[in-house]
């Protein structure tokens, strides 16, 4: 199931921010599920990709 929705928030960040760098590819292969759908929600009100996933990169 975390794979299904880190795929997802994949495609959802891409929609929104372009192609992603690799330090976000990264980031998501790595996250627990608590990340993914915290940064599930914020890709909705963000700006940018370090808005998303708080300042990293």
């Amino acid at each position: 199931m975390q794979k299904g929705e880190a795929k997802l928030l994949r495609r959802q960040l891409t929609r929104s921010f372009g192609p992603l760098p690799s330090w976000t590819e990264q980031r998501l292969e790595q996250a627990d599920e608590a990340e993914l759908e915290a940064w599930a929600d914020r890709v909705l009100e963000c700006q940018s990709l370090d808005e998303v996933f708080g300042g990293a990169g």
